[in-house]
């Protein structure tokens, strides 16, 4: 199989500087062989060092990517000219890469490994989606799309102990899939919905856990509205003291599985924030001007995720009016939940 492996020569912006509690150090660094191409970065390594995503090829076809300071931008050759291809995790040594490719309407599930090869997870069919892997990529959670099915997702399994399998779903329940995995090996985190308690009522997420392939009765119960919880952080830390005058509840990018943060935007005007548990809720300018790092000017910033270990951040910088778009990434060496930054803004600040 050929395959087009690309290395680009990284510019970048690596100014540490002091930051937040015991003078830490932070450093903002730009990734502009990433900047051509429409990207979204979706995963990343353990410790930010490998990202993960998916890029526009020409006019019509996404193209999944793997890029690091060393190696730079590699793209997944399509093997097809009409093939799209999209990551959506990676493990936690940043080698393994949970990817889609679609012909069509002919989806499939892969693993793409350091050789660049391409090794097969689910059959080939109408709606295969991964989205998630254990920390060593050997084993994948996703779904299975049924059309025109009573049960719209079955949710699977794939390890290279057991192959492919479907997992039990609760009865009655609809989009049931795997979210995440946990540090016990046996057990697998996921979601599914249920019918509201009136007619016309939206669908009720509800938590599920698999053990050894197994539904856990006891893992059964809601989740939490997360719009909810920061709606009710919103009222307890204001959002008027981000220097929003609505105390809407903040739409969610992305969290982490602690709670220590959270990215996300403001309804209204998308202006974008951040959520600490030691600095409150934050424009997200005012959160990265107060690293004391150097950023660009006229840039309107966008948090995308927050690596596993909690010391890098990525983003997007949109300049230009917005035709510039670069993506960026900030490290800290310690966790970015714990930094303590004297921001104008922040909730925490302004109490």
């Amino acid at each position: 199989m050929k395959q087009l492996f690309l290395t680009l020569i990284l510019s970048t912006s690596m100014l540490p500087c002091p930051a937040g509690a015991g003078g830490a150090a932070a450093t903002y660094e730009e990734l502009p062989s990433l900047a051509s191409g429409d990207v979204a970065i979706m995963a990343a390594s353990f410790d930010g060092a490998v990202l993960a995503g998916t890029g526009r090829r020409g006019c019509c076809f996404s193209q999944a990517f793997r890029w690091s300071s060393q190696e730079g931008d590699r793209w997944l050759a399509p093997r097809n000219e009409a093939e799209d291809s999209s990551a959506w995790a990676i493990s936690r040594d940043g080698q393994i890469i949970l990817v889609e490719t679609r012909i069509s309407t002919a989806m499939q599930v892969h693993r793409w490994l350091p050789d660049g090869a391409l090794v097969a997870v689910t059959p080939i069919g109408q709606s295969h989606q991964g989205r998630d892997m254990n920390a060593d990529g050997t084993v994948i959670g996703g779904a299975e799309h049924l059309y025109h099915s009573p049960d719209d997702e079955r949710p699977y399994l794939w390890s290279e102990a057991e192959g492919f399998r479907i997992l039990p779903a609760p009865e009655g329940a609809d989009g049931t899939r795997p979210t995440h995995f946990d540090v016990d090996p046996a057990v697998v985190h996921g979601i599914f919905f249920v019918d509201g308690p009136e007619p016309g009522d939206p669908a009720v997420p509800m938590r599920i856990r698999w053990r050894n392939d197994e539904i856990d009765p006891s893992s059964l119960a809601p989740v939490p509205d997360d719009t909810l919880q920061i709606g009710e952080i919103a009222l307890e830390q204001s959002l008027q003291a981000a220097g929003i005058n609505r105390a809407e509840p903040m739409s969610i990018v992305w969290m982490d599985l602690q709670g220590g943060i959270l990215l996300g935007t403001e309804p209204f005007s998308s202006q974008a924030l951040i959520w600490t548990r030691s600095n409150g809720v934050c424009r997200l300018q005012d959160w990265l001007r107060a690293l004391s790092v150097e950023l660009p000017a006229d840039t309107r910033w966008e948090g995308s995720l927050v690596s596993p270990d909690g010391r890098v951040l990525v983003g997007v910088a949109y300049r230009n009016g917005g035709e510039e778009r670069v993506p960026w990434r900030v490290r800290s060496e310690v966790p970015l939940a714990d930094l303590a930054l004297a921001a104008p803004g922040c909730a925490a600040s302004a109490r």
